[in-house]
């Protein structure tokens, strides 16, 4: 996969969850907040089924080795966006801290990031586990074995 490439999938992804986290840090309506929970949710999903599945395809003729190593970088992105995503968190915790000192005003506490790190990690740990699965290996073989997309069609 070229490198430009994992910045267009990444970068929506990014975007959905950041655009998540400050609606909650402006506090919009739940139904609002919900929705752009369930967005973040399934742009991640997509993302990471897109990249896990068309890299497992595209390396089905080679080693299992190289397999194991795409499904590792993929993972190693998944958690950067999980630690950015905390980071702005953490960011919007301490702002909120900051501008209610001295006041007694509650401060919603980080807790509500199990949301977004649940709808990272459980598509990529059951995906992934599913590309690495012995089935899924045979099948993209015979895939790439039979390769529909040249065959010669008789009028």
């Amino acid at each position: 996969m070229h490198r430009y490439m994992w910045i267009r999938v990444a970068t929506p992804v990014l975007f959905a969850g950041l655009v998540a986290l400050y609606c909650e840090h402006i506090r919009v309506s739940p139904p609002l907040t919900e929705t752009v929970r369930v967005l973040f949710a399934v742009v991640t999903c997509t993302a990471i089924a897109a990249v896990l599945i068309t890299g497992a395809l595209d390396l089905a003729d080679q080693p299992t080795l190289e397999l194991h190593r795409f499904t590792r970088l993929v993972s190693r992105w998944v958690y950067i966006l999980v630690y950015v995503m905390a980071m702005v968190r953490v960011g919007f915790y301490l702002l909120d801290s900051s501008q209610t000192a001295g006041m007694h005003q509650m401060v919603r506490p980080p807790d509500d990031f199990q949301t977004y790190l649940w709808s990272c990690l459980i598509p990529l740990w059951s995906i992934r586990a599913a590309v690495l699965s012995d089935r899924f290996r045979v099948i993209s073989r015979h895939r790439a074995a039979l390769d529909l997309t040249n065959v010669n069609r008789a009028p």
